[in-house]
């Protein structure tokens, strides 16, 4: 009877499938910035390829850009470690609501210097950007999202809002890139504004699909 028992049990034992570690922090923040790096780097090398006249130093300069990446990293690393509980997430919320008032005044400030600046704003001149958009603006959430979508997400007002601000300020940055028009108002007004409404309208059939 003993003998049956402990081979039952060890029979049990050896079924149970292995359970991964969902708590650990550098897994899914080494595998985000890896997709975030390489998201960059693709941007700035099709650049290079398309405008072989400007380096990637003329890119990274450009404060509309710069400045927008700057919040998409702090605001990553939030909603990653919103999935994860027990972490502090303070420090990085803190850093993308600083870094994201800074890009919006440094966009608000370029665009007042602007000449006929009222009259450029009703204008649309983005036409080739759409492809830009369609294509990168959606990359950044959809990887994101993957990352934290099979952890423990307590908080998903939150962590929507840190996924929204990620994604939308890398995939408006990349497109910029791939962009001729580096200005602050085609940046905001042809990049940033189609991205949000881009991803506002997947993350509402998302959460549609979900009920």
């Amino acid at each position: 009877m003993n003998e049956r028992r402990s081979d039952l049990i060890d029979s049990l034992v050896n079924e149970l499938s292995c359970v991964p570690d969902r708590s650990r922090l550098w897994p899914p923040l080494l595998t985000w910035a890896g997709a975030f790096l390489i998201l960059v780097l693709s941007s700035l090398t099709i650049a290079s390829m398309i405008m072989p006249e400007r380096s990637w130093a003329f890119h990274l300069i450009n404060p509309a850009f710069l400045l927008a990446l700057l919040p998409a990293v702090p605001s990553g690393i939030w909603a990653i470690l919103l999935s994860l509980p027990g972490r502090r997430t303070k420090p990085w919320q803190l850093l993308t609501v600083v870094f994201f008032v800074l890009w919006g005044a440094y966009l608000l400030y370029d665009i007042s210097l602007m000449p006929q600046a009222a009259e450029e704003i009703m204008r649309w001149h983005g036409s080739m950007c759409i492809l830009d958009i369609m294509l990168i603006g959606i990359l950044p959430f959809i990887f994101l999202a993957i990352i934290v979508r099979n952890r423990f997400v307590l908080n998903r007002e939150a962590s929507a809002i840190a996924l929204f601000l990620s994604s939308s300020l890398a995939a408006s940055a990349c497109a910029g890139i791939l962009c001729r028009d580096h200005s602050s108002l085609h940046v905001f007004q042809e990049h940033f504004l189609p991205v949000t409404a881009l991803l506002l309208i997947v993350m509402l059939v998302q959460s549609g699909l979900k009920r």
